[in-house]
């Protein structure tokens, strides 16, 4: 059977078209894409977050709308509902990769087809939002056709043939051209005659936009930041497989720091138990990744070094180098094994849930009828990290190794927290940061020099001649970076920097 509809109905406001586009596609193509009628709904609110996200003018379209669909409770969804609101949102970008949305993965089969499916149709929608345009469904069980008019068809065409591959991997063939002469006449004729039009101005839930810097409840503005981080882990994870780059196994390892480390920061706000399950899964596949980052950066060191020899002294490293590739192949496969395993697939299920799910594991507010901002609770972490930090000044005229590390993680905690709260702190967190990113590559330094010494023994070359010279030359490098310590950790431990701090925290 056949379905006609016209859109030339659909002449409300530019940024209500997209619901009304999506809505009809849906209700006349019904025979191809096979969906409840229950997701029309789901379709509804996905087209007018896409709008409200639109109107807003972020560049990452899809990543706010997903965010906005997840920032409150949408009305008659329940949890897997608003999780496939925010799939079909964040499926609106370019590449379509599934396993990297967090709101996905922990979806069921059934869910996942209709998310799908409902991204496909918005993702067409989206782009067929002119006024202007006149659009014929058909469908059938052999596909569907979009048949678009007005001045700018030809534009309109060439814009969702560019986005119709995930339609026809999902749902079916499709066919979107430009009406030939007549055509558009003929199609006005037919919806008249069919005496059905959808309501393009169909009330769409209030979504709340433009929220003052801040003064988002604490628990879903952390979980939101969360889920951008665990984006960046499962961004990383099919190129890592892949070992095509070290960079990608650097950046999902950084991922897996700034995930633990923000937990710690939020752990007030959650769960006390739920948050150390996530720590410790994340500790799990952090401790694979660094092992072979590890690997990666020793040897980057060891072959420049070698590089840096006269040729004729070079063949000296060659034991080191091979013991430390070895070693670092062998670091690979555990890792591989690792992404691989089903404890790291329920681990990436259970997280996904509870960071698109609006609530999960929240603790009760610390005061009765209140509900805690990121401005409540951001100048406090920070102060917190920054004290931490600073308390290590005193050991530092005469600082073993150990305490320079221990400084090191108190460092990265408070450049975390800044990072975690940077929206809301505003562009200065840039200032503030800078330094302390010069503080830590220069900590990090020295303690890559000390892992050097224990890796070398570790590998069993303490005494082979080459790996020593090698060894020698980084105790020379510590000199140097001990010396340029004092100032480094002079500007973060300044008067300037703490007052930079304070006035971030009092414009929350």
């Amino acid at each position: 059977m056949t379905q006609q509809f016209d859109l030339n109905g659909a002449d409300a406001a530019i940024d209500a078209a997209p619901p009304a586009v999506a809505l009809a596609i849906f209700d006349r193509a019904g025979v191809a894409h096979r969906l409840p009628v229950r997701a029309r709904r789901l379709l509804e609110l996905a087209a007018a977050c896409y709008a409200a996200a639109r109107r807003e003018g972020d560049e990452r379209v899809d990543r706010a709308g997903r965010d906005l669909a997840l920032a409150a409770p949408l009305p008659g969804c329940d949890p897997e509902d608003q999780a496939v609101v925010a799939s079909a949102l964040a499926f609106q970008r370019e590449k379509l990769r599934p396993g990297r949305e967090p709101a996905f993965l922990w979806l069921g089969e059934k869910d996942q087809r209709r998310a799908l499916r409902l991204a496909a149709i918005l993702r067409v929608a989206a782009v067929l939002d002119s006024p202007a345009s006149l659009a014929l469904i058909e469908a059938d069980e052999a596909g569907t056709t979009i048949v678009v008019g007005g001045e700018r068809a030809a534009k309109l065409v060439r814009r969702a043939e560019a986005r119709a591959g995930m339609w026809r991997d999902e749902i079916g063939p499709l066919t979107v051209r430009v009406a030939g002469p007549g055509e558009v006449a003929d199609v006005e004729a037919a919806s008249r005659e069919d005496g059905q039009r959808d309501d393009a101005a169909a009330v769409l839930p209030s979504l709340v936009v433009g929220q003052p810097i801040g003064g988002e409840p604490v628990a879903e503005a952390a979980r939101q930041m969360l889920r951008r981080f665990f984006d960046k882990l499962l961004s990383r994870e099919e190129d890592v497989l892949k070992a095509e780059d070290a960079e990608d196994v650097h950046q999902m390892r950084v991922a897996t720091r700034r995930l633990r480390a923000s937990l710690q920061v939020v752990e007030g706000v959650y769960d006390h138990e739920l948050i150390r399950r996530y720590r410790r899964g994340l500790r799990q596949i952090a401790q694979s990744l660094g092992a072979v980052r590890d690997g990666d950066v020793f040897l980057e060191h060891v072959a420049a070094y070698r590089d840096s020899l006269p040729a004729s002294e070079r063949a000296l490293l060659e034991r080191l180098v091979y013991a430390v590739t070895d070693e670092r192949a062998r670091a690979r496969k555990a890792l591989v094994d690792e992404l691989g395993s089903r404890r790291y697939g329920k681990f990436k299920r259970r997280f996904a849930e509870f960071l698109t799910t609006r609530g999960a594991g929240a603790l009760p507010p610390p005061e009765l009828g209140v509900t805690e901002r990121v401005r409540d609770f951001a100048g406090s972490a920070i102060w917190r990290r920054y004290e931490l930090w600073r308390a290590y000044e005193v050991a530092l005229p005469q600082a073993t190794s150990e305490a320079l590390h221990q400084a090191r993680i108190a460092g990265k905690r408070l450049r975390y927290t800044l990072e975690f709260f940077a929206d809301a702190l505003g562009p200065d967190v840039e200032q503030a940061l800078a330094p302390l990113v010069d503080l830590q590559e220069n900590l990090g330094a020295l303690q890559d020099g000390v892992a050097a010494r224990a890796h070398v023994a570790a590998l069993g070359l303490a005494d082979d001649p080459g790996a020593q010279q090698y060894l020698a030359a980084r105790e020379i490098e510590r000199g140097d970076l001990l010396a340029a310590l004092p100032d480094l950790w002079g500007q973060v431990d300044s008067a300037a920097y703490r007052r930079q701090l304070f006035e971030m925290i009092i414009g929350l």
